[in-house]
């Protein structure tokens, strides 16, 4: 399961999506476009949870499970990716 975080850019490292292998299959192969030729803003998945670098595991769980999500974007105070 491959999951890539979308930034607004290199210097402002804001996420704005997510890439996901379920999300290129949905957004090209499904409607008949050649994967190859779109870019990460085209294919990702706006809807993203995220959660602060300092949360604990507990948090993470149960933020999980509320959203139905299988992954998180850690994001720090200043809205940074810092990871999933």
């Amino acid at each position: 399961f491959y999951i890539i975080p979308v930034v607004e850019s290199l210097i402002h490292k804001n996420p704005i999506g997510v890439v996901t292998e379920k999300s290129i299959c949905r957004r090209s192969i499904a409607e008949g476009l050649n994967p190859l030729r779109l870019n990460a803003g085209r294919v990702m998945n706006g809807d993203y949870k995220t959660i602060s670098p300092d949360a604990d595991l507990e948090d993470c769980r149960d933020a999980m499970r509320a959203a139905k999500a299988r992954y998180l974007v850690v994001a720090d105070e200043n809205n940074v990716c810092r990871g999933l």
